[in-house]
């Protein structure tokens, strides 16, 4: 078993592909792409967390539970602030877990963390950045973007964030 994280998959989301550049001719070919690469790395046995923005509003057939039935792996879903209109109807905001010998926030919106934790993970920003040092007056966090625009749209585990984030830390990724 091993933990994953992603975020902002917004399936059912055909603006997407123009408001993040995403690289699919169509919102058919994006979704079927994300389940694959998805597919590819998660077995049933995993656990994903996904950080908010799952898919769009209920689009004819395909609901959340369309997707969710498509995808390998044990789902935690926090609510992104594109989850209100689809079928979801997770209540959760945020997660605080300890893995990879690390206290982490989980949460959507990266300007809904806060300081107290070995790192903050979040999704919401898209490709604007993956990672990320915010303060608040002599407070200073660190925040990983998990969603999929970063990480070559799929999911990812505790060690392959620990590892970019270290690289980061010591100036050799940007």
């Amino acid at each position: 078993m091993q933990y994953f994280f992603t975020s902002d998959t917004h399936f059912g989301h055909s603006r997407i592909l123009e408001y993040c550049h995403r690289p699919f001719k169509n919102i058919g070919e994006h979704d079927y792409r994300l389940i694959q690469l998805w597919n590819e790395r998660i077995t049933n046995d995993d656990i994903i967390f996904h950080l908010g923005d799952f898919c769009f509003k209920e689009l004819r057939e395909k609901n959340a539970q369309y997707y969710l039935s498509q995808l390998n792996g044990q789902k935690i879903i926090l609510r992104g602030n594109h989850d209100n209109n689809n079928s979801l109807k997770t209540c959760i905001q945020d997660i605080r877990i300890f893995l990879g010998g690390k206290n982490i926030l989980l949460v959507h919106n990266p300007n809904e963390s806060s300081y107290g934790f070995d790192l903050i993970l979040s999704g919401h920003i898209h490709d604007h950045w993956k990672f990320k040092t915010m303060t608040f007056e002599k407070y200073k966090w660190d925040i990983v973007n998990v969603g999929v625009d970063v990480w070559q749209f799929k999911p990812v585990t505790i060690n392959e964030i620990l590892e970019a984030y270290g690289a980061w830390k010591h100036g050799s990724l940007k």
